[in-house]
């Protein structure tokens, strides 16, 4: 290759390459696809005398590819594979160019390319070099490229026509590698189906079990090794449930289904060689060489009608479910507006105005802000929790806990809110009073109802906590003396389908949602919850807990 003539390839030389190429290809498949891509590259390199062979790859993104096969001659720096501006560049000539040509056929780089990229590929001492597009099952693939870096060299038609040719073979091993990649995944596909189906699958030679997957030694409750081979009226009683011989019926089914006929039909087995049972039985063939195999699906369907009754109380409930959910989320979907529309209406009253406000009328405005904040948390912290719950991603992690603690921590959480009413707030639970629960859903609750309490109590109001023990549970209660409830309220209290919730005494709107959580919660730690009110004389939410 290496000299300044004209022939770098005889027909006869090109004979025995082709020939060399094509054989090595033979043995190709996609576990060794790269070794052999590899060969292939040096018998090129080495046949041809040039400096280097590469093959770049194209997954379809123009700005994404990658030298993927290479070989360069001893003393040859090999091709940056790496360099993201001759990527680039390379997008933007070099593919450009080899699809509207169909080649690159560069005799000296000189005069072929200019600018910056003839900069970057005299980096890489190119002096001639010749390209063509890999096109595989019909799209652009990428390109093999004949790089020389010690002479210039006049490509001629033959030498052309010929590794045009070397790259179609090329092209078409990397789609022989593609369907075998798809046929591989197809079978993996297949037998994984096969395998995992529930129903039982088995492949006949006209009665005899031939092969099988495992849910059919779940059906018939014997092992594999008594299964194979074996004829499928081993495990059927003599006679269907129409009286007629399982043989007879069987061979009827069977040469229906030789024909081409798919058949389905009920069928008597029996389970373990003790129990008969009512299946469904689909049966197709299927070809295999010159010969016809049957394929059979069995179903247990003796437990089906009792299936279909689970089934139909389960639609029910889960109708009642979404109707009860529907109602909660339009709850959400309209109260969750008001803490936002508060926002949005501060702020930008805040902004319009900003020069004309004393800082007196600021602070009331931040106030206000903050309280729509927390309002607006506790009712997406609220939701989160609730839903946790309802989907059952929310564990109970019971542990030891303090109540006079917790009820301290969620005063401090909720202090701004009872300050802004002068109420107060009165924690007359002793230390010695612990709990054995989740101290997070126990947290929430303690926060909800709290927060219930501060919402309806009026201004300079008392709201007060108390404890006591009992032989395995322990009692809390908080009670106010803010404007309760009537009797009508108190039974929907816990209700998700019924609104409850009233607006506040300073008209703090609220969900109702806080409550519903708190029952959740209480009863995945094994209590109960309950409330004692009546109009205009207070409240009492009373809850139980297990003791430590």
């Amino acid at each position: 290759m290496k000299n300044e003539t004209n022939n770098i390839l005889s027909k006869r030389d090109f004979s025995e390459l082709l020939a060399e190429i094509a054989y090595t290809f033979n043995a190709i498949n996609s576990d060794l696809f790269d070794i052999i891509m590899e060969n292939v590259l040096s018998i090129l390199g080495l046949h041809l005398n040039i400096s280097r062979v590469y093959i770049y790859e194209n997954n379809g993104k123009s700005n994404d590819s990658r030298c993927a096969y290479q070989w360069n001659n001893t003393g040859i720096d090999p091709i940056y594979k790496d360099d993201a501006s001759l990527q680039e560049l390379r997008y933007q000539q070099w593919d450009n160019y080899i699809l509207e040509k169909g080649q690159i056929i560069c005799n000296n780089i000189n005069t072929f390319f200019t600018g910056i990229f003839l900069e970057l590929l005299k980096e890489q001492n190119l002096k001639s070099l010749l390209a063509f597009p890999l096109y595989v099952k019909g799209k652009y693939h990428g390109f093999i490229c004949f790089d020389e870096c010690t002479n210039y060299i006049e490509w001629n038609e033959t030498e052309v026509a010929s590794l045009r040719a070397i790259s179609h073979l090329i092209a078409d091993a990397y789609a022989r590698k593609m369907n075998e990649e798809q046929l591989k995944f197809n079978e993996e596909k297949y037998r994984s189906l096969f395998e995992n189906a529930k129903d039982a699958i088995i492949i006949l030679d006209k009665f005899e079990i031939l092969e099988f997957n495992t849910a059919t030694t779940e059906l018939l409750d014997y092992s594999a090794e008594e299964i194979i081979y074996q004829s499928l009226l081993y495990f059927s009683p003599e006679y269907q449930s129409n009286e007629v011989k399982s043989q007879d019926l069987a061979l009827k089914y069977a040469k229906e289904a030789l024909q081409g006929k798919k058949q389905f039909f009920p069928w008597l087995l029996i389970r373990g060689g003790k129990n008969t049972f009512e299946s469904e039985i689909s049966l197709s063939r299927f070809s295999k060489g010159k010969k016809f195999f049957l394929l059979a699906i069995i179903r247990d369907v003796s437990t089906s009608k009792e299936h279909e009754q689970k089934i139909k109380a389960q639609m029910l409930e889960l109708e009642e479910v979404n109707k009860t959910k529907d109602r909660f989320f339009s709850i959400i979907a309209h109260d969750l507006r008001n803490p936002f529309n508060s926002l949005l209406g501060i702020t930008e009253n805040l902004i319009e105005n900003f020069n004309d406000f004393e800082p007196e009328e600021i602070k009331e405005y931040l106030t206000l802000l903050l309280q729509s904040s927390q309002q607006g948390y506790n009712l997406l912290e609220n939701l989160l929790n609730w839903s946790r719950s309802q989907t059952g991603k929310l564990k109970v992690n019971a542990k030891v806990l303090n109540v006079s603690e917790l009820i301290d921590t969620s005063i401090e959480l909720m202090l701004n809110n009872a300050v802004s009413k002068n109420l107060e707030i009165i924690n007359n639970v002793s230390f010695d009073i612990l709990a054995f629960a989740d101290e997070n859903m126990i947290t929430t609750v303690l926060r909800n109802l709290l927060s219930n309490a501060i919402k309806f109590t009026p201004y300079n109001g008392s709201i007060r906590f108390e404890a006591t023990k009992h032989k395995k549970m322990i009692e809390v209660c908080i009670a106010d003396n803010g404007v309760g409830m009537t009797e009508e309220t108190m039974n929907n209290l816990f209700k998700i389908d019924v609104f409850t919730s009233t607006l506040g005494t300073n008209k703090e709107p609220g969900t109702g949602l806080g409550i519903i959580l708190c029952k959740e919660f209480i009863e995945k730690n094994n209590g109960k919850i309950w409330v004692e009110s009546s109009l205009n004389n207070g409240t009492i939410f009373y809850f139980s807990v297990p003791r430590a």
